[in-house]
């Protein structure tokens, strides 16, 4: 039944499951958006270079080398590393800042 469906997707959201959730839903909408691709490109760069700078070059690197989907993939719901996470939550959340700022000036 549809309602039990949705019961379901509620508990999704505290459990960290492949699939992203309403909320990383947006990001990952947001941060594959053309319209806002050199945004994406300036909080990557920022992003790398704080993890770099935090000592977290694995996770870097990791990002650097992943196909875009897989960048957005995990700036929508952290890589499963603590640190790198609450970095990348840092970063995307400024770039969802900037986004809904741009959306409200056109």
């Amino acid at each position: 039944s549809p309602s039990s469906a949705t019961s379901k997707k509620k508990d999704e959201g505290k459990v960290r499951s492949g699939r992203p959730g309403p909320k990383r839903g947006i990001r990952m909408a947001m941060l594959s958006s053309p319209t806002f691709i050199a945004l994406r490109q300036t909080i990557f760069a920022k992003l790398l270079k704080t993890l770099y700078a935090h000592g977290l070059s694995e996770q870097a690197k990791m990002l650097n080398k992943a196909s875009v989907a897989q960048q957005n993939l995990w700036m929508a719901q952290g890589m499963q590393h603590p640190e790198a996470d609450a970095i990348i939550e840092t970063h995307v959340r400024e770039y969802v800042k900037q986004v809904m700022l741009q959306g409200k000036l056109r």
